[in-house]
């Protein structure tokens, strides 16, 4: 989200040579239009991140620059949520070096004149808002109480709240009051990320606006604002929602579990794990937990595990013996740990030995999992069966577990794995020749990226080539920069920078630099001159 992308810095760049215009282009007018256009461009971008490169473009002299920027803007503002507010806020205060006439020619003036822009005034004096002078600040925090009343102006008021220009914070704390009313409620609830804020924030005491902001948002019916949050589609509203309500405790707790419970979010199911065993009875939190402890989440099934064994030993065993063969390895861990607490004197890994001859489905992928987590070295010709099998999910499975078992037999099945057509089962194989540190001949791995009929295997066994400090590594990835797959070619290009850093790079043989320099001579059109520069004075010192 904070990050801008390549084809917008290029925007940004080219909209700044602009600002600085021919004296013809000038004359014509032509300037305005190009920059106009420009920033519609960027804003086609969606990446909000561009927002601060704007506000200068905002009070610009030519209308048609003002209103496309004002327009990008609000576009922009428009996905951003409340935590995401916190970013900009600060960002527009850091960065002003990059937007001198932001911060020297807005005057509060000005911020009286934006108030006149009936479409746009909400995004503009919430970016005025964050200007580096406080009276700017103050009378923009005034316009938006005076003139904007939909919510925009919210995540502008409440971030002010915490000024530290005591008038400007004064000034926000009076709107904010002033909002809480039963209409408004809504609002705080898409805003609750950053109500909850200001009860870590010290320039002010604001005990009493968040129990105000409290008391309004849990008044009704059973908190019906906070409902509608908590099963809303921001990450941070639906957390803040549960927190408050069971806080609060005004709800009946099985009535919010039911509603956290359905949420898609796992933290809030987690959240409601962790509040479950603080306020149930016995006799009902058995049962919520091994409800919980059969979730989508891992992270949630973990908790629910953990918290049935240590609170209910006696009657966790038939929740803890499914749960050996769950598709998490943390899940698993924590089934073997609380079982063999039990049971001292179980074999975990003749329980997978034989769960692999009976098994079929997910259950069978566990089983191998299981295996190469528990086994020993004659496991491995178990294992290596099902690095052919149908299933990729099997074949990456066998692969890991080949690691931990036969490590030294990983060394020559590692080849095909990586050549597998399967994307999951190659980048398996890569990441555990890294981790390993698997040496595979640069020739294996040139001819992997120049036969294969797959994308991925290619990027694959560049991306390992690049590990390699010999010559014979650059020059496959050399010729890949010349492959007609963009994906492949850009790939290339990347590995050629990671191969750069190598600490020592040997000397390489004659015909390797000859052939070294064709491709240099070949490439020059898609490798940076720079770089280019870079690899021929590190032929030439490997010479001397």
């Amino acid at each position: 989200m904070k990050q801008l992308s390549n084809k917008s810095r290029r925007l940004i760049e080219q909209l700044a040579r602009e600002n600085r215009p021919t004296a013809l282009a000038r004359l014509f007018g032509a300037n305005s239009e190009s920059r106009a256009a420009l920033i519609r461009d960027l804003a086609q971008l969606n990446e909000v991140a561009a927002i601060p490169y704007l506000r200068d473009y905002l009070i610009d002299k030519e209308t048609i620059v003002r209103d496309a920027a004002a327009t990008a803007v609000r576009e922009l503002m428009s996905n951003l949520s409340a935590r995401d507010h916190v970013w900009l806020d600060n960002h527009m205060r850091d960065s002003w070096l990059m937007s001198h006439c932001w911060h020297s020619e807005l005057t509060p003036r000005c911020v009286d004149i934006i108030a006149g822009y009936r479409d746009v005034r909400a995004v503009l004096l919430g970016l005025a808002a964050t200007h580096g002078s406080g009276y700017v600040r103050e009378r923009a925090v005034m316009a938006l109480d005076r003139c904007v009343n939909d919510g925009q102006e919210l995540p502008f008021l409440l971030l002010r709240c915490n000024d530290w220009v005591e008038q400007v914070r004064s000034a926000a704390v009076r709107a904010t009051a002033r909002r809480l009313n039963s209409s408004y409620l809504t609002h705080f609830v898409n805003c609750l990320p950053l109500v909850q804020r200001l009860r870590t924030c010290e320039r002010a005491d604001h005990a009493a606006l968040l129990q105000e902001i409290r008391r309004s948002l849990l008044a009704g019916p059973a908190g019906t604002a906070l409902l509608t949050g908590l099963a809303g589609s921001d990450l941070g509203v639906r957390r803040a929602c549960f927190e408050l309500l069971e806080e609060a405790g005004d709800m009946p707790f099985s009535e919010l579990l039911s509603h956290a419970a359905k949420s898609a979010d796992s933290i809030v199911r987690l959240h409601a794990v962790s509040a479950a065993t603080r306020r149930l009875a016995a006799a009902e939190l058995s049962d919520v937990l091994r409800r919980f402890s059969s979730d989508s989440s891992s992270q949630v099934r973990r908790a629910a595990l953990i918290h049935l064994a240590d609170l209910f030993p006696d009657e966790s065993g038939a929740t803890l013996e499914p749960a050996l063969f769950d598709q998490n390895a943390s899940v698993r861990d924590i089934a073997r740990y609380y079982l063999r607490r039990q049971q001292p004197a179980r074999c975990f890994q003749s329980d997978y030995q034989s769960a692999i001859g009976r098994e079929t489905g997910r259950r069978l992928t566990a089983a191998i999992a299981g295996l190469g987590e528990t086994g020993n070295e004659s496991d491995a010709e178990t294992v290596l069966g099902f690095l052919d099998d149908k299933l990729p999910r099997n074949r990456r499975t066998a692969l890991r577990a080949l690691s931990r078992l036969a490590p030294a037999e990983l060394m020559h099945r590692v080849p095909n794995a990586i050549a597998d057509e399967s994307p999951g089962v190659s980048r398996e194989a890569t990441v555990l020749t890294r981790r390993a540190s698997l040496q595979l001949a640069s020739s294996t791995l040139a001819h992997l990226a120049e036969t294969t009929a797959h994308d991925h295997v290619a990027r694959n066994a560049l991306t390992l080539l690049a590990q390699q400090h010999s010559w014979d590594a650059v020059i496959p990835i050399l010729q890949a920069c010349l492959s007609r797959t963009p994906s492949v070619s850009e790939h290339a290009v990347k590995m050629l920078r990671t191969w750069a850093r190598r600490p020592y790079i040997p000397a390489g043989d004659p015909s390797e630099l000859e052939r070294l320099e064709f491709l240099l001579n070949e490439t020059a059109a898609v490798v940076p001159e720079g770089f280019i520069g870079y690899l021929r004075f590190m032929a030439g010192a490997t010479k001397r």
